[in-house]
């Protein structure tokens, strides 16, 4: 997973896709306005908890969709461009389009992993 994640944020990154400080920013107000409103916000509130505080916890987050964002925005365009392709081979079909972009996804996160070199210290 931790390779899969690093992988594809090499590729985002790589192939134009990156996130600004203002972006995700923008994006953890919404996840804290979403939570605020969530069914469950007692169970997320709980597991903020487990951090050294509420801004400990906002901080962990901003690193990871600061890789998370990027990654993101590379696989929509990834899977747009996919259904593109089907659509024009005349094979986009609902649930059958889903699966077969759930196959090519894990063969392009295979891909990636084999592409780089990772180290682990």
């Amino acid at each position: 997973m931790i390779k899969e994640v690093n992988a594809l944020y090499q590729e985002a990154i790589a192939n134009g896709y990156t996130a600004s400080d203002q972006e995700v920013e923008e994006f953890l107000k919404e996840q804290k306005r979403q939570y605020g409103q969530a069914e469950n916000k007692e169970e997320v509130y709980a597991f903020m908890d487990r951090f050294e505080s509420k801004q400990a916890y906002w901080e962990f987050q901003s690193e990871v969709y600061k890789k998370d964002l990027p990654i993101q925005k590379y696989n929509a365009a990834r899977e747009r461009e996919f259904m593109e392709e089907q659509i024009a081979g005349g094979s986009a079909d609902g649930l059958e389009f889903q699966d077969k972009w759930e196959h090519e996804f894990q063969r392009q996160k295979a891909e990636a992993v084999e592409k780089y070199e990772f180290v682990v210290e």
